[in-house]
């Protein structure tokens, strides 16, 4: 009984949020300085399905990736080697990469800050350890696909970085497919294929592949989530009354479970 009203203190007080969000902030936006596009401010949307660095920019530099020789760091994979899936090695056909940069004294803005995933958050050794992503790239739990954005509970997942930096590196992986990989044992999507020319490499994608540059391939899996305003209201309402019947979505069932595990491995 103590958990549920727990979980329902917890549900109320997240309706709260939501509701002040859509009231007062629902077309909010923020500047970052894309160190790729030569300094220039850009603009940033905070909705994720609107473009910009948080829809395309998704292991930050160091996240080790299973490969068919071993974890390796994202930044020293090559085009052409084998990364592990949920359906066997597949080569990869393309990494993407961007930079951003801060001024010093600054904060970063929601987009571009990594979501940090804990050692164990999703259950024993799943991750291995610590792993960074940027916040729309998505997790592969419970058969469907999961941005880490809406995973946060501020405990085994947060919006961190490993260490102070005002620069924040990170790296995309594409397959032929769309696939389910492995970034410190935890499973995730491989790059889907939207907005390449966001990327600062983009032009070595056209060299290679020409005319599949605007391409984008089938998802390997059901995406679920919310995007901002009126639906993500609506979402949070269910969870507030879930203690009494549960009619939560894929996203809520798995940050519940999720905030749960970190309560008791505390």
């Amino acid at each position: 009984m103590p958990l549920l009203r727990a979980c329902t203190r917890r549900g109320i007080w997240r309706v709260a949020a939501a509701a002040v969000g859509v009231l007062s902030a629902a077309g909010s936006r923020a500047f970052a300085k894309d160190d790729d596009n030569h300094g220039s401010h850009r603009n940033l949307h905070l909705g994720r399905d609107e473009g910009g660095p948080q829809s395309l920019s998704c292991f930050l530099r160091g996240t080790r990736i299973a490969t068919a020789s071993g974890a390796r760091p994202v930044d020293e994979l090559q085009i052409g080697e084998h990364v592990s899936t949920i359906a066997g090695p597949k080569p990869i056909k393309w990494i993407g990469y961007r930079r951003f940069r801060r001024d010093p004294g600054k904060r970063w803005v929601a987009g571009v800050l990594p979501v940090c995933i804990a050692r164990d958050a999703v259950a024993r050794d799943t991750p291995q350890r610590d792993v960074y992503l940027s916040p729309a790239h998505r997790l592969f739990l419970d058969n469907v696909l999961i941005a880490a954005e809406y995973l946060v509970n501020d405990a085994s997942i947060r919006r961190a970085l490993p260490q102070e930096t005002d620069v924040i590196e990170y790296y995309h992986i594409e397959l032929a497919t769309h696939e389910v990989i492995f970034a410190e044992g935890l499973p995730v999507e491989s790059y889907i294929g939207s907005d390449r020319e966001n990327f600062s490499n983009f032009t070595q994608f056209e060299r290679l592949y020409g005319s599949e540059s605007h391409s984008q391939k089938t998802p390997c899996a059901p995406t679920v989530g919310y995007y901002g305003g009126r639906d993500e209201l609506k979402g949070l309402l269910k969870s507030a009354v879930s203690p009494l019947i549960d009619i939560r979505d894929p996203v809520q069932i798995a940050w519940d479970r999720i905030a749960l595990r970190a309560r008791e491995l505390l």
